[in-house]
């Protein structure tokens, strides 16, 4: 199994990125901007909108969730029986 992992420096200073846990629409998405020279800002701005959008889907998934929790569910039907009428 191989390791793949990404180099970048920041501020001076090298890090080792581990890309193996990731989704690969991240995986690309590191890729690509390790291709650029990202200014701390501009990654300060970058996480910042990710963690609002990450915040919306939440909510949204709660919001979901609770509306799912009022449905009312169908009166269940009379369970299936089976019963064995003799060997082949």
């Amino acid at each position: 199994m191989t390791h793949e992992s990404l180099e970048i420096v920041l501020n001076g200073k090298r890090y080792m990125i581990s890309l193996d846990c990731l989704h690969d629409e991240v995986r690309e998405k590191l890729k690509e901007l390790s291709a650029q020279k990202i200014e701390p800002l501009t990654l300060l701005k970058l996480y910042i909108t990710k963690a609002q959008e990450y915040a919306l889907i939440c909510q949204s998934l709660e919001n979901l969730y609770k509306s799912l929790e009022n449905v009312e569910m169908p009166t269940p039907h009379t369970s299936v029986e089976i019963h064995a009428i003799g060997n082949l």
